[in-house]
């Protein structure tokens, strides 16, 4: 069979091709070096390590156009400090402390101790241990001068006065109890001591050293049934001055007077023919008034013992009948038939725990009727009722066995 002749110029048309496609397509393929590997799935092939460019994103018609990336703001100007306004003087600028080991707290750690102890000392006696302390802090007298021509007030101090210093006390401590009851008889002196602070093993670590101090206020507290607390009696006096000194040596443990403490709990109220069951007697105070002398030279004031003020007394009474109580309101306030005939002397009577001996005492004269009546009470309970008496006394006196 004769083949036709365009056949072959067909055939070998196709062998040429093929044989120079080949060498095209290679010129056409980027080197390995300048093309990134297309990533294959995971478990097939070379792990992928290089990320592929981005393929470009075609801007689709009618949509808004991406704006490029801002570049990075330029570092700013640097400011320049204006001068200083004229007339204002310019301070210089504080210099940085010194980095030494007093400033750590390794360096002030053995500085620091617990004041566990206080304890009294009354014109070189002791008079023993102290509940609490507080006050006696120097504070000075600010004189302001008239404004000059600038307008400005010039000041200064012109002298020095001390907060009262105030302590709580037991009414085992004889010395404090004597100086309180003189002061109480209108016979108050004028005593300098000291208040020793010390740690939980008595040392010593500061002296707060009071001279020719002045009663000024005798606090007796809250007197109830049933407590089992000690009687502790706050008194404050005006020092005219106070010395803060370094410590040293054992501070003096307990009280130098062998009397026994009194309880808060332990006492009986009595007052002529009055019925006499109190259920709670309120805390009250005793004040005295310290006169100041600032006559002279002297930079701290001297002070001296001034009027004295007796309180009015608080008792909370059973609200069983009381006829010797309500007589005694009818012909003293509601007739005022209210004159001395009419005043009564009574007692608040301190006894040990067996609540017939008696330990100390405080005497109450020419004491008159306030106000008495029902407190606030409440139905459908148990809780029996009390009433108030509201008293004046003219005239107090503290008297502790010793």
């Amino acid at each position: 069979m004769r083949i036709p002749t365009a056949v072959y110029i067909m055939f070998g048309l196709g062998i040429t091709l093929g044989l120079s496609a080949p060498a095209a397509v290679a010129a056409q393929v980027p080197a390995v070096q300048r093309q990134p590997r297309a990533a294959q799935p995971a478990g097939e092939g070379t792990i992928q390590t290089t990320a592929p460019a981005p393929a470009p994103v075609a801007h689709t018609p009618g949509q808004p156009t991406v704006a490029p990336a801002a570049a990075a703001p330029a570092d700013p100007a640097p400011v320049t400090a204006a001068p200083p306004p004229s007339g204002v003087t310019q301070l210089p600028p504080a210099a940085a402390p010194p980095a030494t080991a007093s400033s750590s707290y390794a360096a002030t750690a053995k500085q620091a101790y617990s004041a566990a102890n206080f304890s009294l000392s009354l014109e070189g006696m002791n008079a023993g241990g102290l509940r609490a302390v507080e006050g006696g802090a120097a504070v000075g007298t600010v004189v302001v001068n008239k404004s000059g021509p600038d307008n400005l007030q010039m000041k200064h101090v012109s002298g020095v006065r001390y907060e009262p210093l105030s302590f709580e006390v037991g009414s085992e401590a004889k010395p404090v109890m004597e100086w309180v009851s003189s002061a109480w008889q209108g016979k108050a002196s004028r005593k300098s001591g000291s208040v020793y602070v010390a740690d939980h093993d008595y040392t010593i670590r500061a002296e707060r050293q009071f001279t020719n101090a002045v009663i000024t206020g005798t606090t007796v507290p809250a007197l109830e049934p049933g407590g089992k607390g000690p009687l502790i009696l706050t008194v404050t006096i005006a020092p005219e001055s106070v010395r803060e000194l370094a410590g040293g040596g054992k501070a003096p443990q307990g009280s130098a007077a062998k009397a026994k403490s009194l309880l808060a709990s332990n006492f009986r109220f009595e007052m002529g023919d009055l019925e006499t069951h109190v259920k709670r007697i309120e805390s009250f105070t005793v004040g005295q008034k310290a006169v100041e002398d600032e006559a002279g030279e002297m930079r701290e004031i001297q002070k001296q013992p001034g009027t004295l003020e007796f309180p009015n007394l608080t008792i909370r009474l059973d609200s069983r009948p009381m006829p010797n109580w309500t007589r005694w309101r009818e012909e003293f306030l509601l007739k005022g038939n209210g004159g001395q005939a009419q005043e009564k002397d009574g007692a608040i009577v301190f006894l040990d725990q067996t609540l017939k001996n008696e330990l100390g005492r405080i005497n109450l004269f020419s004491c008159g009727l306030i106000r008495l009546g029902g407190d606030r009470q409440e139905a459908m309970t148990e809780k029996s009722g009390t009433v108030t008496a509201d008293l004046y006394c003219e005239r107090m006196e503290l008297a502790i066995k010793a």
